[in-house]
């Protein structure tokens, strides 16, 4: 017994000698013409949202130095096989998914690094419907608690996205919507 607990020790000291990080990410929407800052403290950020409004909040603890999430749905796609004889159903990612590293820097600083993507169906009336894909990537420098705005979409072609994603809002070519990006350490 003694031996067992001593393995289990040793296969999960790797992970208790590494920071743990909470990371909350926002997709919010804002009325136009707000003026935003990329990288804000908490109560700036509060004050930017009673100017718009949250359409989607993911969190989620990360033991090492990176983390995903994923906010949205999978959407089943029916599609004949001739090879099986037979239909067959896929799952697509519908939504946004992101994916986090952090790099601590002297100083207390933290360097982010996000990868954004998100995809929406672009035409369903095909026989099988069309995929759209956005991708965005940044680096961002800031102190843990700070709130930093990953991508920016400004209304525009992105509009049809966000209306398939959020049915029922009524969106316009003239909304902005950002990705926001909070780290802290636990």
């Amino acid at each position: 017994m003694r031996k067992l607990l001593f393995f289990f020790v040793l296969l999960t000291w790797p992970c208790l000698a590494q920071s743990s990080w909470n990371v909350d990410v926002q997709l919010v929407r804002l009325k136009p013409g707000v003026k935003l800052d990329y990288v804000m403290e908490p109560a700036q950020w509060q004050q930017q949202l009673k100017e718009g409004e949250v359409l989607d909040q993911g969190s989620t603890i990360s033991t090492e130095k990176e983390a995903y999430l994923f906010l949205g749905r999978k959407y089943p796609v029916t599609f004949f096989d001739p090879r099986a004889g037979m239909s067959q159903v896929n799952y697509v990612d519908v939504g946004y998914k992101a994916a986090l590293s952090f790099t601590p820097l002297e100083g207390g600083r933290v360097q982010l690094d996000c990868s954004l993507e998100k995809k929406a169906f672009f035409d369903q009336k095909l026989p099988l419907p069309t995929v759209d894909v956005f991708q965005a990537h940044s680096t961002l420098l800031v102190k843990p608690g700070q709130v930093a705005i990953a991508a920016v979409s400004r209304g525009g072609v992105g509009v049809g996205y966000f209306k398939e994603l959020y049915p029922g809002r009524n969106f316009t070519d003239k909304d902005l919507f950002v990705w926001a990006v909070c780290a802290r350490k636990l």
